[in-house]
């Protein structure tokens, strides 16, 4: 309002076509931020479960089953359901060979790998009667609630089959092959040890020319879980004597057919000799080849008994 001695005015503003104005911006720019949000959501969060979250949930249980069966955990039935699993979340989502790439370069996938790694190394380094004293060490610390692995513990009676090889004339293999003598003796474990563990064997010592597979007979983790077929003749007898039994029977079997699988595969001489140097293997086969059979010989002994399990 204004005013002078002579003429007065008066204006009137209203605000309420502005607020209007305002509002309708305002519920326009929520409608269409919520528009985006329902729209393009699924496609950001897509790649982050399935990159991500699929795979830490994978990861806790490869964990699971580490801390379960850490002998021979890539023959379970449940590591092999997980793969097939993680198989059908790739082409159910219809990955690409660039999703494939960039879900092989995330660090849950190296972790995977890396844990993965050192279960398989832990076998290598320990054996199947090492890993037993860890987990039982490990198991007692949870249960007293301690986080120090304790290997004072008395041993354990195990009933078992041995198998024990060594290299026939390993001297004048030595002595011709020299430094390559370590390539002709890991190629022979490398034949030996995924012979032997393919059929439930658990590579136990191995010195020089010296092997040792063992097949625990009293080991449940190690024992097939598959249903045996039994017939009880004698209505005396239990259930669990027979099959107990009968899975003894089946772990022989398989060490004797490691023998047979065995010396056939020393029946090859090229592979074993492969990547030893030309004048070493005419050495070789002119020092050894003067008697009758494969050029690579072992000796073979079965066995069984009991043997004391335990940490020294």
């Amino acid at each position: 309002e204004m005013s002078s001695p002579s003429l007065t005015t008066r204006a009137v503003f209203s605000l309420d076509t502005a607020r209007q104005n305002a509002a309708r911006d305002a519920l326009l720019t929520g409608i269409l931020a919520l528009l985006v949000w329902i729209v393009a959501g699924p496609l950001f969060s897509w790649p982050l479960d399935v990159l991500v979250l699929a795979s830490v949930r994978r990861m806790g249980r490869l964990l699971e089953i580490l801390s379960l069966h850490p002998i021979g955990f890539r023959r379970t039935r449940e590591y092999r359901e997980l793969r097939a699993e993680e198989q059908r979340e790739q082409e159910k989502a219809g990955w690409g060979r660039w999703m494939s790439e960039l879900s092989r370069g995330t660090e849950v996938t190296y972790l995977m790998k890396t844990v993965t790694t050192i279960g398989s190394l832990l076998e290598v380094g320990f054996g199947s009667a090492g890993i037993e004293v860890i987990r039982q060490s490990l198991a007692r610390g949870d249960a007293e609630g301690s986080h120090i692995t304790n290997f004072s513990q008395s041993g354990v009676s195990v009933q078992c089959i041995f198998l024990s090889m060594d290299i026939r004339r390993f001297t004048d293999t030595t002595e011709i092959l020299k430094e390559e003598i370590f390539l002709f003796t890991n190629k022979l474990a490398a034949v030996i040890h995924s012979t032997c563990h393919s059929l439930g064997g658990a590579p136990n010592i191995n010195k020089g020319d010296a092997f040792l597979i063992a097949w625990n007979l009293t080991d449940q983790h190690t024992a097939d879980k598959e249903l045996l077929s039994v017939k009880i003749k004698d209505r005396r007898s239990s259930l669990e004597g027979v099959v107990r039994e009968a899975r003894g029977k089946q772990q022989a079997d398989k060490a004797l057919l490691s023998v047979v699988k065995i010396g056939i595969a020393l029946w090859d001489d090229d592979f074993f000799l492969a990547d030893i140097a030309a004048p070493a293997q005419r050495r070789l086969r002119e020092r050894l080849g003067t008697q009758s059979g494969p050029l690579v010989k072992l000796g073979f002994g079965l066995n069984a008994g009991v043997a004391v399990q335990g940490a020294i």
